[in-house]
């Protein structure tokens, strides 16, 4: 059963990829590209903590998996700003800041050695997410809400998953909770936008 659920967690994972990704080339989604370097960086830290979280096993796939994805999700937007041959905007004041969430996740790696501290420095690593999203809650009105509830389900199937694989610790599904909720609430508001615009 797990092995089904990763199959179907990896592929709603692709799906919201792919549309999101369509989205861009089509000019109907224009993300922020502060957001997802920091999601980039923040999923390769995210995906080395979560397998010794989780003691190994099937548990630490889908988030390798998503790590993968949301790197290269970030490359497709570099790509589609320059296909579109459009500049990247210039953060401002608020924005700056936010990028200051990637020094601490870098200085986190730092002080993975064991258990108990991989514990803190993956949870560190989902508040950090957190702070990664503001760009994006600050111009909703440029995303597509599909994909973010895509994303939203694909942690959800990660939950149940951990739950029936269980093998590690109670830290570990901060992950996939974490996800579950910023995803959802992320496309959630991006709905609402998108219906005071009149757009369906």
């Amino acid at each position: 059963m797990p092995i089904v659920l990763v199959v179907v967690a990896i592929a709603v994972s692709v799906l919201a990829a792919f549309i999101y990704g369509k989205g861009i080339l089509k000019e109907k989604s224009h993300p922020s590209w502060i957001t997802w370097l920091l999601l980039a960086l923040i999923a390769i830290l995210n995906a080395t903590s979560y397998q010794v979280l989780s003691d190994g096993g099937i548990v630490a796939l889908l988030p390798k998996v998503n790590s993968t994805n949301t790197v290269l999700t970030f490359l497709f937007i570099m790509y589609g700003y320059r296909r579109l041959r459009k500049t990247l905007e210039f953060p401002d004041r608020i924005d700056i800041v936010i990028l200051v969430a990637v020094i601490l996740v870098i200085l986190i790696v730092a002080v993975w050695k064991d258990f108990e501290i991989a514990a803190g420095a993956n949870v560190t690593i989902q508040i950090c997410a957190v702070v990664a999203f503001v760009p994006t809650l600050r111009k909703l009105h440029n995303e597509n809400p599909l994909p973010w509830f895509l994303w939203s389900i694909g942690f959800f199937l990660n939950s149940i998953i951990f739950l029936l694989d269980w093998q590690g610790t109670i830290f570990a599904l901060v992950y996939p909770v974490g996800g579950i909720i910023s995803n959802f609430v992320i496309g959630v508001l991006a709905m609402r936008k998108c219906k005071a615009r009149g757009i369906k």
